[in-house]
């Protein structure tokens, strides 16, 4: 028997800690490559992770077991970025926000909308 579950990789952009919290799905999406990058589109309003080399000066290794273990986390400290994106989208920085994704087979990417925003955090 098999289940019909549907895949919504997510990411959590954390304004507190200056990180973001990457989702299990992100990975397995992009086949669980060893580093992935970010990518902007400011025209857009986006931004994408992609498997990536580790020279590629913005990778970011995935840790091990990763997509496996419940356990494991995977945070990308940026304080640039993370404040960059809270500038362009007015975002308070004492508060967490979701953005749900979609695999973009042509760009091989999972990419997610900053239009399509939410606020995630805890009261």
């Amino acid at each position: 028997m098999s289940e019909n579950k549907t895949i919504v990789p997510s990411v959590t952009i954390d304004c507190r800690q200056y990180c973001i919290n990457v989702g299990r799905d992100v990975v397995r999406l992009l086949g669980c490559p060893e580093c992935i990058c970010i990518l902007e589109s400011e025209r857009q309003h986006t931004i994408a992770f992609a498997p990536c080399d580790d020279s590629v000066v913005l990778s970011f290794k995935v840790p091990e077991r990763f997509p496996e273990d419940r356990n494991r986390k995977f945070r990308i400290y940026s304080q640039s970025l993370v404040m960059e994106i809270m500038a362009k989208y007015n975002l308070d920085s004492g508060h967490s926000y979701t953005l749900k994704g979609k695999l973009d087979d042509v760009m091989k990417a999972v990419v997610f909308h900053l239009d399509e925003i939410y606020d995630c955090t805890r009261k």
